[in-house]
C-alpha cells in the first residue's frame, strides 16, 4: 500500500514492483485514468472470483512498478493481483484487501521523510493554502508551519486508504505528543488519495520538525514530519 505495508486498501492506491515490463515508462498526464498504460493492464480478482481492471497511473519498463487504484467495489479478503502485457505474458501474484489501511504519502514517495501536507493561509478564501514542503532536484524538506499564540492553524495531509473506514471512524492525529483536532477526512479530488484535515493548536507553536502519528480505527499509518514554526 502507500504506506509501504501489505494489506491493500479497496479505493486505494496500491503500488506493484517487480517484472512490470511495460513497453516503456508511462505516466498519466490527465484524467480519467486509463485502463491500460505503457502496453499493460492490472486485473484484480477478489475471493468471491469477480475480477476487475484496475486504473492506472504509472507503469515502468523492464524491472520496475506500476501504480494503480484497487477497484473500490472489490471484496475483502484475499485476492489475485495480475499484470497482463500485449504480448499476452502476466505476472501473478496474492494480496489482502481490506476496508481500510491508513498512508500519508511523503515527499520523497518512500514511506517517510517530508508529508505532503498543505496549510490553509488564514483570511484567506476557503480553498487557498500552500504545501508544508519543499523539493529541489537532489532533496525534499519540510518548510515550517506558522502556529500562533492564540488561534490553530489548519493543515490538510494528503493520503490514501481512509476512505472505507466508516462514517464514525476513530482517527486520531499526534504531533510532536501533542494531540491535533481532526476536523474532517475523505475521498481527495484526486483519485485514489484521501484527506485528513487538523488543526494544529496554539500549544505545538515552535516545536520544529517532528513525526506525525496518525491512526485510524487503531491501525497505525506509516510516519512522516513536518515542521511547526512560529507566526510572524
Amino acid at each position: 500500500n502507500g504506506g509501504g505495508g501489505m494489506l491493500i486498501p479497496r479505493g486505494s492506491i496500491a503500488i506493484g514492483y517487480g517484472p512490470i515490463l511495460a513497453d516503456r515508462d508511462a505516466r498519466v498526464e490527465h484524467l480519467p485514468l486509463p485502463v491500460k498504460l505503457g502496453g499493460i493492464a492490472v486485473k484484480v480478482t477478489d475471493r468471491l472470483g469477480v475480477t476487475r481492471l484496475a486504473k492506472l497511473e504509472f507503469a515502468s519498463a523492464g524491472w520496475g512498478q506500476v501504480n494503480f487504484i484497487v477497484p473500490p467495489d472489490t471484496a475483502t479478503g484475499p485476492a489475485q493481483i495480475v499484470v497482463v502485457r500485449d504480448d499476452g505474458s502476466a505476472s501473478i501474484t496474492s494480496a489482502t484487501i481490506v476496508d481500510f489501511e491508513p498512508s500519508l504519502w511523503s515527499a520523497y514517495g518512500m514511506g517517510f521523510g517530508p508529508a505532503i501536507a498543505f496549510v490553509a493561509e488564514p483570511h484567506a478564501a476557503p480553498g487557498k493554502e500552500r504545501p508544508a514542503f519543499h523539493c529541489t532536484r537532489t532533496e525534499c524538506r519540510s518548510t515550517p508551519i506558522p502556529v500562533s499564540e492564540t488561534a490553530g492553524t489548519v493543515v490538510r495531509l494528503h493520503g490514501t486508504g481512509f476512505r472505507f473506514a466508516g462514517p464514525h471512524a476513530d482517527i486520531r492525529v499526534r504531533i510532536g505528543g501533542i494531540a491535533a483536532k481532526v476536523l474532517s477526512m475523505g475521498a481527495s479530488n484526486e483519485p485514489g488519495n484521501d484527506d485528513v484535515m487538523i488543526e494544529l493548536p496554539p500549544a505545538m507553536r515552535g516545536i520544529g520538525e517532528t513525526d506525525v502519528i496518525c491512526s485510524v480505527n487503531g491501525r497505525m499509518a506509516n510516519v512522516v514530519r513536518i515542521s511547526i514554526g512560529a507566526a510572524h
